[in-house]
């Protein structure tokens, strides 16, 4: 019963309430505009779409706490700390969906919610790598927290360039968090993920190409934030599953379209908060791809990476590293062919 209520709860929430989002988003004019550049839809499309996963997880939240709290041995503080940060950076997105905020204003924002997650005891606490035990931060420990938090939200925010692409990453990745958390016995990771999960899945239907709602800014940085919120939920006990490290490989998609765009931006002398179309999903558009066939390439390559990460989780530390340098190998011929079919293709740039 209370595995059905966990994930079913927040999905049939979800999937009777998009909908009503949708015609309610219609109405007010919270929509989506073509503008023949970076957004590759031709009609308005509702945006914000992260309002309907956002209060379907925290209803699904506060039942699940309610009734089950104390069999999953959830505390009342770590939900209301993921909670009150999951609202702060909500907010802004859907400040960003309707008016437009600054670059500088969602740092600050998700600064601020990274500062209620250290405080709610979310933190980077420690680090392990392939031939040792884990070692303490100390005073670093903040500062990790925060990077942490503001590369894991951007990341997932600046993927989400087609229909279904970052919902769709971001799910691979809860289930990849599911899976390792069910290995080393995080019982909180499961119940956070499992709800999320379940209301992201419930939003999906109506979310994959071609898309009748998009997530918006108020979604990619929710399901960003709920994202290393959660792995810092499970790196709280100092496991030697290298959480941190599984959820960078899981993320090995966005977190790579970003690093791509910093040094890209960098080197041509522009801001690295300046948008462009030179991400990964633009440059396999001008190959000839659909949207629809990106965001499957996308998610074979997320869950590729995903089950590579919770095998990493059950290996042997010796192992670890080989790993790495295998899927860092793969990275980087992928990379290749992407740039000799670019070349030989001869696929335009854009300014």
């Amino acid at each position: 019963m209370k595995y059905l209520l966990l994930f079913g709860l927040p999905f049939l929430i979800s999937v009777g309430l998009t909908p009503l989002f949708i015609q309610l988003t219609r109405r007010v004019g919270l929509v989506d505009l073509p503008d023949a550049r970076r957004k590759l839809h031709t009609l308005p499309v509702p945006t914000a779409g992260g309002v309907a996963i956002l209060v379907s997880f925290f209803i699904a939240l506060a039942v699940n706490q309610h009734f089950f709290g104390a069999v999953w041995g959830i505390d009342l503080r770590t939900s209301l700390g993921l909670a009150i940060g999951l609202a702060l950076v909500g907010v802004l997105g859907f400040l960003d969906d309707w008016r437009k905020v600054g670059p500088w204003g969602k740092i600050a924002v998700q600064l601020a919610g990274g500062l209620i997650l250290y405080y709610f005891g979310f933190k980077v606490h420690a680090l392990t790598h392939p031939f040792g035990d884990s070692f303490n931060l100390g005073f670093l420990t903040l500062p990790a927290t925060l990077i942490w938090v503001l590369v894991i939200t951007n990341a997932v925010n600046l993927i989400d360039g087609v229909d279904g692409l970052a919902g769709g990453i971001v799910a691979v990745s809860l289930a990849t968090l599911i899976a390792v958390s069910l290995r080393a016995d995080e019982v909180r990771v499961l119940f956070y993920a499992g709800i999320l999960g379940g209301a992201l899945a419930g939003f999906y239907i109506y979310n994959f190409p071609p898309a009748k709602i998009f997530l918006g800014d108020c979604g990619s940085l929710a399901l960003g934030f709920a994202l290393a919120a959660l792995s810092l939920l499970e790196n709280r006990k100092g496991t030697t599953t290298l959480s941190l490290l599984v959820q960078i490989i899981a993320m090995g998609v966005p977190l790579l379209d970003t690093g791509l765009a910093f040094l890209r931006r960098s080197r041509n002398g522009t801001s690295p908060l300046k948008a462009d179309r030179e991400h990964l999903h633009h440059r396999l558009l001008r190959l000839g791809l659909k949207p629809r066939q990106v965001v499957l390439l996308f998610l074979y390559a997320s869950l590729y990476l995903g089950f590579s990460a919770t095998l990493m989780a059950l290996l042997p530390k010796t192992y670890v590293l080989l790993m790495v340098l295998i899927l860092a190998i793969g990275v980087l011929v992928a990379m290749e062919g992407l740039r000799f079919l670019e070349e030989r293709m001869g696929a335009p740039k854009d300014d």
